[in-house]
């Protein structure tokens, strides 16, 4: 099992986009660009750029191992990863914020998670969505727009994610 890890960049200027009406005071986004390719560095043979986003139905949680209410959370994002795994379509993004690899590595062992995961050690990333407040959940449509969110709790199954994410045209 491999996971996978490194530092996901996004640019100022390109950010997932609130759908008009679908979530209101979302996120501090704003309509993009189209992103330039940025890479993160090879970890364990896998590379994360932002461009992979364009075109599937995406789940980008932001977490940390020490955020009780993430400690909830994650295991329902490891359902739906185990479901969704394998399909093409589907893209899963999970940013620690500012925390090491071990940290999460381990963490990642503890509980026998098998998704992957990137780091924000900085909180670079997670700054362009929010100032505060982990978990936060998006689900994005293949034209790069925010089309639901949860803060700080998830109050649905994970079959009940798993069908909003299958619902994205």
């Amino acid at each position: 099992m491999l996971i996978t890890i490194c530092i996901i960049i996004f640019l100022p200027g390109w950010l997932p986009r609130p759908r008009a009406g679908a979530v209101p005071h979302a996120v501090s986004a704003r309509r993009g660009t189209a992103p330039k390719d940025r890479p993160c560095p090879p970890t364990a043979g896998n590379t994360f750029s932002s461009k992979q986003f364009i075109g599937k139905q995406s789940l980008l949680v932001f977490f940390g191992t020490y955020c009780p209410d993430c400690k909830q959370v994650l295991p329902v994002i490891e359902e739906v990863w185990k479901e969704l795994k394998d399909d093409p379509r589907f893209l899963l993004v999970t940013i620690s914020r500012k925390e090491t690899a071990e940290v999460v590595s381990n963490y990642w062992k503890e509980n026998q998670f098998t998704m992957p995961f990137y780091l924000d050690t900085r909180g670079e990333v997670f700054s362009l969505f929010a100032n505060n407040t982990i978990p936060r959940i998006y689900i994005i449509n293949p034209d790069n727009e925010v089309v639901w969110m949860a803060v700080e709790s998830l109050d649905i199954s994970a079959k009940e994610l798993i069908q909003k994410i299958k619902g994205l045209k």
